[in-house]
């Protein structure tokens, strides 16, 4: 067995594609199949069981960058990770008061439809939320399209910043709405 390439994390390292927004979903996938073809466990039936070990660890980091790469937001956050930019942790870094508020209205809104029994108030705001998230994951990709354009320059980290906190905030909404509609 060969020893696997280190990434120090970097999934498009793990996965060896280029560090770009606009990576092809066909080449993400290409990507993953000749790694899995590499390092899958079962390739390994007879190796000692140390070998066994270092294939299940190497093919957990690429399914980590692969499901990291497929989501546009992990994408995005591993391309700020790599420029020396990482996003913060912990709080919600929503910059923008007016996304604030707009959906701070629509979770009352929600609300006061529910409490209703009002399910076609519920479904509207829901395709509202639903169109905001586009709209946000279509900036956040022209953002990064321009800032890769430009050279990738670090002083320009604090849009990708902003538009991947709001496009974060956006999901994360989206998905307590989801939450609380199942339970």
């Amino acid at each position: 067995m060969t020893a696997a390439p280190r990434a120090d994390g970097d999934p498009f390292a793990v996965l060896g594609l280029p560090g770009t927004f606009a990576l092809a979903a066909a080449a993400l996938r290409a990507a993953l199949l000749r790694e899995s073809l590499l390092w899958h466990p079962d390739r390994f039936p007879l190796a000692d069981a140390a070998q066994r070990r270092a294939a299940e660890l190497r093919m957990a980091e690429v399914n980590r960058a692969h499901a990291a790469l497929a989501d546009p937001l992990g994408r995005a956050e591993a391309l700020l990770a790599r420029a020396g930019a990482p996003m913060p942790r912990g709080t919600d870094h929503v910059s923008c008061p007016g996304v604030l508020l707009s959906m701070m209205e629509l979770k009352e809104e929600i609300a006061e439809a529910r409490a209703a029994g009002d399910g076609e108030r519920v479904a509207t705001a829901a395709r509202r939320l639903a169109e905001e998230e586009r709209r946000s994951l279509t900036d956040l990709a022209a953002a990064f399209s321009a800032w890769e354009s430009a050279g990738a320059p670090a002083d320009k980290t604090r849009e990708l910043h902003a538009r991947l906190a709001e496009a974060t905030y956006l999901r994360r909404t989206s998905e307590d709405l989801t939450r609380t509609a199942v339970a």
